[in-house]
């Protein structure tokens, strides 16, 4: 029994002392620690994204006439409703709000559709608060 466990121990001194040398390398692509710093922020971040409504004024062609548009946009708009110009190409969009529920949306469209009657609500990806 004695040369048992002597024996075992040998076979586990060897066997430590023969594995426990390795050293593990591994080479991370630059795309895949950009994407693991990304998700990391965006974990951290006081924003999340949900499922909301916002309000959609119009499009225009190019920066210029997008930029004329949002400036009257916000001059005719009450000044808490600032219109934002978005580049979803082709175009330019100008939206109004970011509404995490459906009647927010609907009574900001009410007051938008005096100005602009083609404005409409938009269920839309948003950045919320936590």
């Amino acid at each position: 029994m004695k040369r048992l466990v002597l024996f075992v121990s040998i076979l586990f001194l060897i066997n430590s002392a023969v594995f426990s040398q390795g050293k593990i390398i591994y080479h991370e692509e630059n795309s895949v620690k950009t994407a693991l710093d990304n998700r990391e922020k965006e974990r951290t971040s006081d924003d999340f994204v949900i499922l909301g409504y916002r309000v959609f004024i119009g499009m225009k062609p190019n920066r210029n006439e997008a930029n004329r548009f949002l400036r009257e946009v916000n001059e005719n708009l009450n000044p808490d409703l600032s219109a934002q110009l978005v580049f979803d190409e082709p175009n330019f969009k100008v939206y109004v709000g970011f509404f995490p529920t459906s009647a927010e949306a609907e009574a900001t469209l009410a007051k938008v559709k005096k100005y602009y009657p083609y404005a409409r609500k938009l269920k839309m990806p948003i950045k919320s608060h936590r």
